[in-house]
This record gives structure tokens, C-alpha cells and sequence, in this order.
């Protein structure tokens, strides 16, 4: 797969994180957001409906008992009245109502009553219990087959209190029809002895109620105590108990066990929301309904409109993250292109992101550090040509770079480097050189050593010949005595030279030596040197391969100051070589010398007493003989004394003429370096 097929992939790898990442948790809250709003816009709508259902209920509630409560104050009142009251107190058992004198009265008194309400009021009657019979405000009065006990309203006798009959079906006027019953107290005995009603057709009552309307699907149901269905918009529930309806068991329930509030049920199959409220000053309820559908119509509205609107939402936020991704993806692009380049070793690029976040930052980062690494590559560069001028002997250079950062150390140990191989140069030079000086020294001294023994020895030999005529010639002794003893004058200033000279080399010859110790140390501290430079360069061979790519040049560096160690290291060990020859020849030369000046010191002492002895001669001829004997013998010795004199000091010569060579080469390999 080619690097641009790579980076596309890549590319639309992030697009779709930055896509997912962002749009799934902002469209995962949006989802929650708006089940939790539609939760309490549900829960709202909901408690609305519920209220103004309860509202409604209540509200009808109080019409009906509005509607009730002038006839149940009515009754009461007629209930209550001494004429009601006395008529039925003397009306005794099998005594008939119309048979009574009291009978117009009590008439015309119940035709008055319905005066009130008289477009509802069907008829105003009363019932006696002792006789049984129940007399109308239309005339209708009840024979002696009519038994009151069977009828409901008879219950007033036990609940001493106004009650409401449940409607019937009056065939005469055919309409719904209910009583209103208030019992009829003997204040004397408390007793309940008849009750006085009204008949009121609940036609007007219906019409009420069929105009308030609740929305399009709501209703209003009337019910009484018994469960029986009072009024309802659909004829198929009137006078239907609710027990025998399709109504589901919540309502059925609620009504049964007198449970007031709101309410949840079906019925012809459809689910509706409700409320259950008892009507004041009778047994009845008021329902109200409304169909779940219709109550939460607004739900579905606002779940559109909130659904449309995270819609719009979700849309608007993937836009902003495909255009906030273009946008990324693009300066990371270049920011991938411009590394790809680094890693192929291109420092040539300009790093631009257009862009004043975080990946600008970046940008700005990585365009600095080609600026860093093209740095460093003029710190190799630089190092490089530094090390060939130490590797040709030219120690006097200058670092142009500002070395930042862990350069900063290696322009530290070059500067040392310089500092420590500069001072220990020079110093080997002042050596060189005076080694030079002392071995020409030596060299000069050993050959006029050599030459003043060449003159004693042909001293010796004249010596030796004028004492073989004074052995054949004692007459001239005498005069032989004088110039012997002129020889020896001289011969014995000579040895003192001789002896003074070679007190003077051997003194020389102990400076060479601890010169050469000197130079020893010189060269065992350049050894250390390359042994330290070596490891420096294998330190920075080592960090040169923790770096890369970007070490490559360093490491061929740390290679060339590695060998150039390894030369220093073997010339170093070449010169010791040499120096220790040098010691070894000059130890020989003093061992020489001193023997040399031991025999010059015998000399010298020997020259004394052949003076002594030829002023011996000049005093006491006598003895000639004898000291001719002791001066050849002296001579032989002196002879011998002087070839050995002589090869020393040709030895010596040559020893300083090897270690005057050696200076020189020493000093030839010191004046390369330029310090």
C-alpha cells in the first residue's frame, strides 16, 4: 500500500473517531434530553388534563347540587310545616287522606309548592306510614292496596334524612323522573310518621349537562349511589347499571368503593383519562372522560416539534464536526507529511498549519526542531574538521558554533582536549630541546675527551722512551729529571682537566637521565590522554546510535577520534621506546664515565708521585735505578690506564652522538604539532 493511500486511510480513521466520538455522546444526550423532556411534558400534560378534568368534575358536581339543593330545601321546608306535620299526626290507620276535612287544604298547599322549579316539577306529594297512602298535587291519591313500605323512598324512616331517588321512567310525561324525599319528624315523639317529595323531571338537568362539552371525545356521566347511569351523552349507558356496561374495572371500582379523584379506564374500547366526584347533598357522582388520544394530541405535537429540533440539531453538530475535522485533519496532514520528510532525512521543508490551537503549537514545535537538527548537522560538520586539523598535528582552532543543549559538552572536551595536548607538547618540546642541548653537550665533551687521551697516550709513550735513556744514559739524569718533571706538570694539569671534564659529563649524563625519566611521564600522561580520547569516542559512538538517523555523521566522527586515539596511543608508545634506549645508553655512558673518572682520579694521584719521585731522583741519585724500575712499571700502568681512557671516551662519544640523533627525532615529531 503506498504512503498516500496510507495517510488517506488514516485520515478518514480519525474523521470517523472525531465523527463518532463527538456525534454518538451529543446525539445519545440529545435522545435522553428529549425522552426526559417527553417524559415531563407527559407527566405535565398529563397533570393538566388530570386537573382540569378534576376541575370539570368538580365544577358539574356543583351544578347538580346546585341544581338539586333548592328542591332538597324545599322539601325540608314543607316537610317541617305544623300543617304537613299535624295532618299526618291525625290521620290514623285505614282513615283515608280525601276523607278528611283538611283535605283542600293540604292540596292547595302542594299545588303552591310546585310553583318552585315548576318547569322541572312534575308533581309535589306527601306519604302518611300509619295510613299508608300517598296524596299528589295532581289529584293522585293511593288506595288501601297501596303499601309505602316497598318503596325506596320508605328509607327516609331510617335515615331521618333528605334523600334523592334514583330516576325512573315517568311513561305519563316520558321523561326521567326523580324524587327528593325529606322525612316528616313528630317533634313530640321524634318519630318518622310520612315524608313529603318532589317528582322533578331531570330533562332540564340533562340538557345542562349536554352542553358543557370537554374537548371533542370528552363526556360527562351521571350516576346514582346504586351505580345506576343518571345521564350520559350516549343513550345506549342511560339508566344502565354500570355493573352492565363495558366499562372497564377501574371506574367500576372507584365508584363502587366511593374513591374520589382522577381515574384511568376504557370503555368502547378506547382508553380514557377521568375524574370521580360525589355530588353534595345526595349519594350521586359526577364522571367526567376524555380519551387518551385527544388528552395528549399536544404530546405528539411537542414530541414533533422536539424530535424535529434534535433533529436539526444533530445535523447542525455533524456539519460542525465534518467541517472542525476537515480542518484537523488537514493541518494534520501536513504536520504527517513534514515528519515523513524528517524521517527521510529532508530538512529542506517549511512546516506551516494554519491554525492557532494546539496543532499550530505543534507546527511551530517541529519547525524548530528542523532548525535544531540542521544545527547539528553544522555541529558535526564543524567537530569534523576540527578532528583533521588535531589528526594533522594543528591544535589552534576555534568552534564557531553556539554548541546548545548536549553539544555543549563535547565543544567542552574538544576545548580540553586542545588545552591538554597544546600544554603537553610544548612541554615535550622544551624537553626535546634541551635534551638536544645536553647530548651536544655530551657529544662535544666525550669527543675532547677522547682526544685528550689520545694526547696522553702519546705523552706516555715519549715518557716511556726518555726513561729508556735515562736507563742507558744516568749521566743525564739530571737534566732528564727536569724535563720529566716539566712532562709531568704538564700531564698532571692535563688529568686535572681531564678529571674536572669528566666530573662535568658524568653530571650531564645524570641530567639525561632524570630528563629522561621526565619525558617518561610525558609520555605515559599522552598515553592516558589517548585512552581518555578513545573513550570519549566510544561514549560518543554510543550516543550517536541512541540518536538514530540523526547520529549517523556523529558516529563516523567518533570513529576518526577513536583511531586518531589509537595513533596517539602508539606513537606515544614508539617514543617511549625510544626514550627508554636513550636511558639505557645514557645509564651505560655514565656507568662509563664514572669509571672513567676513577681512573683520571688513580691518574691524577699516579702523576703525583711520579713528580715526587723524580724530585727524588734530583735529590738522591741513588736511587735512580730503583725509581727507573718503579716508572716503567708506573708507565705500563698508565698505558693501560689510557687505552681504557681512550675507548671509554670513544664509546662515550658515540653513545652522545645516538642520544643527540634521538633528540633531534624527538624534536622533528614534536615541531608537527602547531600549538
Amino acid at each position: 500500500m503506498k504512503k498516500n493511500e496510507i495517510k488517506n486511510k488514516n485520515r478518514q480513521k480519525l474523521w470517523i473517531k472525531m465523527l463518532l466520538g463527538i456525534s454518538l455522546p451529543v446525539i445519545m444526550i440529545l435522545v435522553i434530553a428529549g425522552f426526559m423532556i417527553m417524559s415531563s411534558v407527559n407527566s405535565s400534560v398529563s397533570g393538566i388534563v388530570k386537573n382540569n378534568l378534576t376541575s370539570d368534575s368538580r365544577y358539574l358536581s356543583k351544578q347538580v347540587s346546585s341544581f338539586l339543593a333548592d328542591y332538597i330545601a324545599t322539601t325540608q321546608t314543607g316537610a317541617g310545616t305544623s300543617e304537613i306535620v299535624n295532618y299526618m299526626k291525625d290521620t290514623k290507620a285505614g282513615e283515608r287522606f280525601a276523607q278528611k276535612p283538611e283535605w283542600k287544604e293540604i292540596r292547595s298547599s302542594l299545588i303552591n309548592y310546585t310553583v318552585i322549579g315548576q318547569e322541572n316539577v312534575l308533581r309535589v306529594w306527601i306519604s302518611d306510614f300509619d295510613s299508608s297512602q300517598v296524596i299528589t298535587s295532581d289529584d293522585v291519591v293511593t288506595d288501601d292496596t297501596f303499601d309505602v313500605t316497598t318503596r325506596p323512598w320508605y328509607a327516609v324512616k331510617e335515615l331521618r334524612k333528605t334523600i334523592v331517588i334514583p330516576p325512573y321512567e315517568d311513561t305519563a310525561v316520558d321523561s326521567l323522573v326523580i324524587s327528593v324525599v325529606s322525612p316528616v319528624v313528630d317533634p313530640q315523639t321524634d318519630e318518622v310518621i310520612g315524608a313529603f317529595a318532589y317528582d322533578i323531571m331531570i330533562g332540564q338537568l340533562s340538557d345542562v349537562l349536554s352542553q358543557f362539552k370537554l374537548g371533542e371525545s370528552g363526556f360527562i356521566m351521571l350516576m346514582d349511589e346504586n351505580g345506576n347511569i343518571i345521564y350520559h351523552p350516549q343513550e345506549e349507558y342511560l339508566q344502565k347499571n354500570i355493573a352492565d356496561t363495558d366499562i372497564s374495572q377501574e371506574l367500576k371500582a372507584s365508584v363502587s368503593s366511593r374513591t374520589f379523584g382522577d381515574v384511568e379506564y376504557e370503555m368502547n374500547g378506547e382508553s380514557y383519562l377521568g375524574d370521580v366526584n360525589a355530588v353534595e347533598g345526595s349519594d350521586w357522582v359526577v364522571i367526567t372522560g376524555i380519551t387518551e388520544d385527544e388528552a395528549f394530541a399536544a404530546n405528539a405535537k411537542i414530541r414533533n416539534i422536539i424530535f424535529g429540533l434534535f433533529a436539526l440539531v444533530i445535523l447542525l453538530v455533524i456539519a460542525a464536526i465534518m467541517f472542525i475535522s476537515k480542518n484537523i485533519t488537514k493541518s494534520v496532514n501536513k504536520l504527517s507529511y513534514a515528519a515523513a520528510q524528517i524521517a527521510e532525512g529532508n530538512l529542506d521543508i517549511e512546516i506551516k498549519a494554519d491554525s492557532n490551537d494546539e496543532i499550530g503549537d505543534v507546527a511551530e514545535a517541529m519547525g524548530d526542531t528542523v532548525v535544531r537538527l540542521k544545527s547539528y548537522i553544522n555541529y558535526i560538520e564543524e567537530i569534523t574538521e576540527v578532528l583533521n586539523y588535531i589528526a594533522v598535528g594543528r591544535l589552534q582552532f576555534e568552534l564557531r558554533q553556539d554548541y546548545a543543549g548536549e553539544f555543549s559538552k563535547v565543544k567542552e572536551a574538544l576545548f580540553d582536549i586542545r588545552d591538554t595536548l597544546s600544554q603537553t607538547i610544548y612541554e615535550i618540546k622544551e624537553v626535546a630541546s634541551q635534551v638536544n642541548g645536553n647530548s651536544m653537550q655530551l657529544s662535544t665533551g666525550s669527543q675532547i675527551l677522547a682526544q685528550g687521551t689520545t694526547e696522553q697516550a702519546s705523552s706516555i709513550e715519549e715518557l716511556s722512551s726518555t726513561i729508556s735513556e735515562v736507563a742507558t744514559k744516568i749521566d743525564d739524569n739530571a737534566k732528564h729529571t727536569v724535563r720529566a718533571n716539566e712532562s709531568m706538570g704538564r700531564a698532571s694539569s692535563k688529568i686535572s682537566d681531564s678529571n674536572r671534564q669528566m666530573q662535568e659529563m658524568v653530571e650531564a649524563m645524570n641530567e639525561i637521565n632524570a630528563r629522561s625519566a621526565e619525558i617518561g611521564t610525558i609520555i605515559k600522561a599522552i598515553d592516558d590522554i589517548s585512552f581518555q580520547t578513545n573513550i570519549l569516542a566510544l561514549n560518543a559512538a554510543v550516543e550517536a546510535a541512541r540518536s538514530g538517523a540523526a547520529g549517523k555523521g556523529f558516529a563516523v566522527v567518533a570513529d576518526e577520534v577513536r583511531n586518531l586515539a589509537a595513533k596517539s596511543s602508539e606513537a606515544a608508545k614508539n617514543s617511549a621506546v625510544l626514550i627508554e634506549r636513550s636511558m639505557k645508553a645514557v645509564e651505560e655512558g655514565s656507568s662509563l664515565a664514572d669509571d672513567a673518572a676513577a681512573n683520571l682520579q688513580s691518574l691524577y694521584e699516579d702523576a703525583g708521585q711520579i713528580t715526587s719521585t723524580i724530585n727524588d731522583i734530583a735529590n738522591a741519585s741513588q736511587e735512580q735505578s730503583f725509581a727507573v724500575s718503579q716508572i716503567n712499571q708506573g708507565l705500563e700502568q698508565i698505558a693501560s690506564v689510557v687505552h681504557t681512557n681512550a675507548a671509554t671516551a670513544e664509546q662515550s662519544a658515540a653513545s652522545s652522538k645516538e642520544l643527540s640523533n634521538q633528540a633531534e627525532m624527538l624534536q622533528n615529531l614534536v615541531d608537527k604539532f602547531e600549538v
